[in-house]
């Protein structure tokens, strides 16, 4: 359990003097939450790593640093993490570039993520608010609701998120628009004002439609 920024910033500060070559590095869960004063403890540390080589020296520096391979918590294994490591209670999901397979680490991602981190080697950015909720939309783990809870009740540029969710489906898999919709209906059901609920059900429901189309015509 990491339950302060300052054993986020020692465990930074430790992996820094472990690389070898310069690598930058992308909150994008509870940690980056918690850098944010918007929650007081995570499970593990949710890191993006954008480029091959900065995910080969980042992962070695991981390892020297004594974590240790770990089994897949239930959730994650749809999220195809790159690796999961742990040492006492400290556990890190390592992605490369993508989460879930599809959806990744995008060009306006990188440019709102903001720097929490600077060492000799070791750069860590802290994704955007709204990034964060975008990412939160798509998974299944135990506690990602209502870590978009939070996100709502604290405040969330939804133009940003709107156009960050419609980028992703154009580059990725057009299905995730039905999955975003459904947690995002969920969460209206649930009494939180959601202002891009008509326009991601109106965009899933033509998904639907063009899929279910489209199988007509194989079948004929």
């Amino acid at each position: 359990m990491i339950s302060s920024e300052q054993q986020i910033k020692n465990l930074f500060a430790e992996l820094d003097s472990f690389l070898a070559s310069p690598a930058k590095i992308y909150l994008i869960g509870g940690a980056a939450l918690m850098l944010s004063r918007l929650k007081s403890f995570t499970k593990d540390l949710d890191i993006i790593v954008k480029t091959q080589e900065e995910y080969r020296v980042f992962e070695q520096a991981v390892r020297k640093a004594g974590f240790k391979e770990t089994a897949l918590t239930f959730g994650i294994e749809k999220l195809t993490v790159q690796l999961a490591v742990e040492r006492a209670d400290i556990r890190l999901d390592l992605f490369l570039d993508k989460v879930c397979g599809k959806m990744g680490l995008s060009h306006s991602m990188i440019s709102r993520a903001r720097p929490v981190f600077s060492g000799k080697n070791l750069a860590v950015l802290s994704c955007a608010n709204e990034d964060i909720f975008v990412f939160k939309t798509i998974t299944v783990r135990e506690g990602d609701k209502d870590d978009c809870k939070e996100l709502i009740k604290y405040g969330l540029d939804w133009k940003i998120i709107i156009q960050e969710i419609r980028l992703q489906v154009k580059e990725g898999n057009p299905l995730w628009i039905s999955w975003i919709n459904e947690r995002l209906q969920e969460l209206a059901d649930e009494g939180f004002n959601i202002p891009i609920l008509e326009e991601t059900t109106k965009e899933s429901m033509k998904y639907l439609e063009d899929y279910h189309n489209q199988q007509i015509k194989k079948k004929h």
